[in-house]
């Protein structure tokens, strides 16, 4: 139902903008959305060499480290993952892994993957099994997940880092699960995960508690989620225009799903 109803909502923009006034609008809309994010991401770009971190990217991770870090203890405790939290993570890495295939292991790049709540489900959720790397901007996050065991790889980054430097095979799926909204450049994410992705491979946002619930946190501190979730395919299209991912589709509700897919 909710596939049906973003579709019929994309169909029902597109006839609206036939009209030449609405095209001209949006045109304008477009140009300008095009200037500031260029704007951005060259203050992104911008530091002691290509692909160094600008103040405030690094400002906004330092941030993200230090809030994380505090709350380790926590997120790797029973206490933040109940039994139906448990069984919606265990729902959302078959959902992920469903395009594996038995004679291969399904490869995942799982972006702010913190205690390892679903990096360690990929292994029996994928047909032949997963090889999974996961990164995350907190150390002390990233040791709660080593300790808890299984066969990901943990490695403390920030994934436009990562993939600025990475050289190994490329991936199937990268996965942001319930960080999406955390990230410092949204649009610049994407455009990394794309490097690190196969052709067909696929970029997934996810969270068990919904968009909503990330709206709420933005609402409470903006310093640590900055942004929200893309609601609708018009909006997942704004973050990838200079990405060569397509978007497929997304599930407003809970939990919440998007897609996109590796041109």
């Amino acid at each position: 139902m909710a596939r049906l109803v973003v579709a019929a909502t994309t169909l029902t923009l597109a006839r609206g903008l036939q009209q030449p006034h609405a095209l001209r609008t949006l045109s304008r809309l477009r140009s300008a959305a095009k200037d500031a994010l260029e704007q951005h991401t060259e203050r992104v770009q911008t530091g002691a060499g290509p692909g160094a971190p600008s103040p405030e990217r690094a400002a906004h991770n330092k941030r993200q480290q230090e809030v994380f870090d505090s709350a380790a203890e926590f997120f790797a405790s029973p206490e933040a993952s109940p039994p139906e939290v448990e069984a919606t993570l265990d729902a959302l890495a078959k959902r992920i892994c469903a395009p594996s295939r038995p004679e291969a292991a399904f490869r995942v790049l799982d972006v702010g993957s913190g205690t390892g709540c679903l990096s360690r489900r990929y292994a029996a959720a994928a047909a032949g099994g997963a090889d999974v790397t996961g990164v995350d901007l907190s150390p002390e996050m990233v040791k709660a997940a080593r300790a808890k065991g299984g066969t990901p790889t943990y490695v403390v980054a920030d994934v436009v880092d990562y993939a600025a430097g990475y050289a190994g095979d490329l991936y199937d799926a990268v996965v942001f699960n319930a960080c999406f909204g955390n990230i410092f450049d949204r649009s610049a994410a994407l455009t990394a995960a794309a490097k690190v992705l196969a052709p067909g491979g696929r970029a997934v946002i996810t969270h068990p508690l919904g968009a909503a619930f990330v709206d709420e946190l933005h609402e409470r501190d903006a310093s640590v989620v900055p942004a929200g979730l893309p609601r609708t395919l018009l909006d997942m299209e704004e973050l990838v225009s200079e990405a060569p991912l397509t978007p497929a589709f997304v599930e407003d509700a809970v939990p919440y799903f998007s897609e996109f897919v590796r041109d």
